[in-house]
């Protein structure tokens, strides 16, 4: 059975970092993910350049999104391993859609409370797999997108996915 576990969205405070950043875990059938959401302005996300040449109206107070598994970030990451790399067993299609509910849930969440100007993600390089699957999401999750009051614009040859607040 899939299930999906969302806790509590919480506040990283500066003095770890040098800004504010916020993390929510969810627990996918068993798995343990957190989802983090990092203030641009911060100067962590390192495609901040590409997008701002394709999306001219990149405006500031926008977050990047990036999930990992809880693992990965509490070993000083994340480094993006993927559950089997961390001997956990592959994710099946369903507990794929469950994932996918999880992050959509975990950014209402996040847009609820700090309603930020926009929100930037990237598809890695070495994770091709990672386009299909965020494709997949931004099309389910469409109507959902758009009730937050957000447009989508993907960028970066199809690994760049920007939503900035209508």
């Amino acid at each position: 059975m899939s299930t999906l576990q969302l806790l509590d969205l919480r506040e990283i405070p500066p003095d770890m970092y040098t800004f504010t950043l916020y993390a929510q875990g969810m627990q996918v059938c068993g798995i343990h993910y957190e989802v983090l959401f990092l203030p641009l302005a911060a100067g962590w996300f390192s495609y901040e350049g590409a997008f701002r040449q394709e999306v001219r109206d990149l405006p500031e107070g926008a977050y990047e999104i990036k999930f990992a598994l809880k693992d990965d970030v509490d070993a000083g990451g994340p480094n993006f391993h993927t559950p089997q790399e961390l001997g956990y067993p592959p994710l099946t299609r369903k507990e794929f859609q469950v994932l996918g509910e999880g992050l959509m849930q975990s950014i209402r969440v996040f847009d609820k409370t700090l309603q930020p100007s926009a929100y930037v993600a990237v598809a890695l390089d070495d994770r091709p797999g990672l386009s299909r699957y965020y494709d997949r999401l931004v099309v389910t999750y469409n109507e959902q997108i758009t009730s937050l009051g957000l447009r989508f614009q993907q960028t970066m040859k199809g690994q760049g996915y920007a939503f900035l607040r209508n």
